[in-house]
């Protein structure tokens, strides 16, 4: 764990509000990107990371590897038990996966914009591991050892999981 974090954890669980704040301000921007791209909704996105925090904050908390690592998780299981209570199973990756040149004719533009719906079709049909692992390592630019943490996984499965995948979209793709 990072030195500053365990030191914040620490205070934070004496009743810090500046330790409690910090830790929140430290990680709630991309905590919320995880989430949002889980639920597609802002409102859903946000309401799940202040309380996936604040849950953690009010029980009586044991953190011993990384802060980061225990919060994401958090994130990452209240969204995909978002997902199963609004029994939505598709996942956008609308904001920040994908960019649409502009300064090409409109049949090019019209061209990418189709590949583009064909390659975010075929990440939200991965399976939920495999979806999990390619999202926080190819949109959130995590190491294979912090998505590990995040998903419980060793770094091994989460290297399976990403090859799994990497296959997977490869097959669906092939003719694009």
């Amino acid at each position: 764990m990072v030195q500053n974090d365990l030191k914040l954890v620490k205070d934070a669980q004496k009743g810090s509000k500046k330790a409690i704040e910090s830790l929140f301000n430290t990680y709630k921007d991309p905590a919320f990107n995880i989430s949002y791209r889980i639920v597609q909704r802002t409102e859903a996105a946000e309401d799940i990371v202040m309380d996936s925090f604040i849950k953690i904050m009010q029980g009586n908390f044991n953190i011993t590897e990384s802060f980061k690592s225990y919060f994401f998780r958090s994130v990452i299981n209240n969204s995909l038990n978002y997902l199963k209570k609004e029994k939505r199973e598709n996942i956008s990756f609308e904001e920040g996966g994908f960019d649409v040149i502009t300064k090409e004719t409109p049949e090019k533009v019209y061209e990418k914009e189709e590949r583009l719906k064909i390659i975010k079709e075929a990440i939200q049909k991965l399976p939920e591991n495999q979806r999990t692992a390619f999202v926080l390592i190819k949109f959130e630019d995590l190491s294979y050892k912090e998505t590990a943490k995040i998903m419980g996984k060793s770094v091994k499965s989460v290297e399976s999981l990403m090859n799994r995948a990497k296959e997977n979209l490869l097959k669906k793709l092939k003719d694009i």
